[in-house]
């Protein structure tokens, strides 16, 4: 009994420890494929994890003019770091999450702002030089 007990306990102290990281894992991931899916001038891999209105509104010409624009004044990414993340209109309908990233560029870094719906998808994106 207390051995079944000691490995349900350390189970339990395992996952606890594991869970927040792959959390952070997985937004960066996303955050990883929203940068590189500017970079690459089309949101086409990212369409079925977007608001109906940013699929509207998010073309492919646009996404390439952004994407272009980012390269010429900050170079290539070389890597992104999440420093803020907000909860907006918590418990609401219109739930959304704020998360601010670092983008690491080779001449210069900038921030990459994400609102994020509840139920995961990109509602919104802009970026701010550092």
């Amino acid at each position: 009994m207390r051995r079944k007990f000691l490995i349900i306990t350390i189970s339990t102290l395992v996952l606890a420890l594991i869970m927040p990281g792959c959390a952070k894992y997985r937004k960066e991931k996303f955050a990883r494929k929203v940068i590189d899916a500017i970079y690459a001038g089309s949101f086409d891999p990212l369409r079925n994890k977007m608001t109906d209105l940013m699929k509207e509104t998010m073309t492919d010409y646009s996404v390439e003019q952004v994407g272009n624009d980012l390269e010429n004044r900050y170079g290539k990414v070389k890597g992104l770091n999440l420093t803020s993340t907000e909860k907006l209109n918590e418990g609401s309908e219109d739930e959304f999450t704020h998360e601010i990233w670092n983008i690491k560029a080779e001449r210069c870094n900038f921030d990459m702002r994400l609102i994020i719906d509840k139920k995961g998808r990109l509602a919104g994106v802009w970026f701010a030089p550092k």
